[in-house]
């Protein structure tokens, strides 16, 4: 999310509240319901409130206080004047109502929504909600329905196309097509950097009881799981590979010319191939033995996340790109903490940026050195 001008010392570039500044934004949100509510038509006020009422509700949902969340909406929804602010947090409150058990709430909440909006945002939080209630009541073709087959069906707002595809899939499955459910998932998965985590947070979000994607998310990881290895593989057994025949090149060129002429001395042949197989074969061999060690990470590794704390060059660029080596604190469940590394691609722009954050990761505990980045 991109925080609106004012908010710049409780949330950081991408939104985010630290947790060191979470009672200063609880502090700030206090203060700007208290004047949204004495200045409703300063709509500038009222964007602050509804961006750190979002900002705020993800602090909340990380831990788990559905009280706080729910208190957090009502308190949002008494002040905020703007029907697009009032529709996506009254979409918050059906969706908790839903997840708790209480459809009638859910309902209530909705009836003060417009149920055909041409603002996507608030077209896309009734159309969610909605959806809540036919995924608890175990109505697929209400589900189907309201999700459409895609995403070019039914358009929904990026910041929540992870649930839609979630729900999608779990309508597919329903209907008896677990082949379409696991494409849908795996899909998203592999096209966009770091979703796959998200579609396993969201799924695991949501009610037991209402066995969302039972069936179809394995099928989903695994196909992700492949594509991954294929693409983390991909790279450094290309890059391998064109260091190998660069250094076998030489070898391939003189011996022939030294058995077909004798024009060229033996010891020179076997010199010339051996200073160019040494160096570069010797790169490219260890570049395949990466990328075939990458490949079994991405296959069978675990799921975690890392925070990058070192980004440098390898002094190698292939096609005008340099190599990088990116260093993660990492983090998966049931491991200590270390720190490992990958190799890849990337401008020097992009990976500066990267410094500080935290990525999604595959970590093995037989390689405890490599990573792979789901990005």
């Amino acid at each position: 999310m991109v925080a609106p001008p004012g908010l710049e010392a409780v949330v950081d570039a991408s939104g985010r509240i630290e947790p060191w500044k979470l009672d200063e934004a609880r502090q700030v949100w206090g203060a700007t319901s208290r004047h949204v509510r004495a200045n409703p038509g300063d709509t500038a006020a009222a964007e602050r409130l509804y961006f750190l009422t979002l900002a705020l509700s993800n602090v909340l949902v990380s831990a788990r206080n559905d009280l706080g969340l729910r208190a957090l909406h009502e308190g949002a929804l008494e002040v905020l004047p703007l029907p697009r602010h009032r529709q996506v947090i009254r979409g918050h409150l059906a969706r908790g109502a839903a997840k708790a058990g209480d459809l009638d709430s859910a309902r209530g909440w909705l009836e003060g929504c417009d149920p055909a909006s041409s603002e996507l945002e608030m077209d896309s939080a009734f159309r969610i909600s909605q959806a809540f209630i036919a995924t608890a009541t175990g109505d697929a073709n209400a589900l189907g329905h309201l999700l459409g087959a895609d995403e070019a069906t039914v358009p929904i707002v990026d910041s929540m196309d992870p649930i839609a595809i979630v729900l999608r899939a779990h309508a597919f499955e329903r209907l008896g097509n677990l082949a379409g459910a696991s494409a849908t998932l795996s899909r998203f998965m592999s096209s966009r950097g770091g979703t796959a985590a998200v579609i396993e947070t969201i799924v695991a979000s949501l009610p037991p009881a209402w066995g969302v994607c039972a069936q179809s998310l394995a099928g989903a990881r695994q196909d992700h799981r492949q594509q991954l290895a294929a693409r983390a593989a991909g790279g450094a057994g290309v890059f391998g590979g064109a260091f190998l025949i660069a250094g076998l090149l030489p070898a391939g060129l003189l011996l022939p010319l030294h058995f077909a002429t004798g024009e060229l001395p033996l010891s020179l042949a076997l010199l010339f191939s051996g200073l160019s197989l040494v160096p570069f074969g010797g790169v490219g061999l260890s570049s395949i033995r990466t990328a075939r060690r990458q490949r079994l990470v991405a296959e069978s590794g675990l799921s975690g996340r890392g925070r990058v704390v070192q980004v440098a060059s390898t002094g190698v660029k292939v096609n005008h790109v340099p190599m990088m080596r990116v260093v993660v604190q990492t983090s998966v469940p049931g491991h200590p903490s270390l720190q490992a590394s990958v190799t890849k691609r990337m401008s020097p722009h992009l990976a500066a940026a990267l410094m500080g954050q935290e990525l999604p990761i595959v970590w093995h505990p037989a390689y405890p050195d490599d990573v792979v980045l789901e990005i």
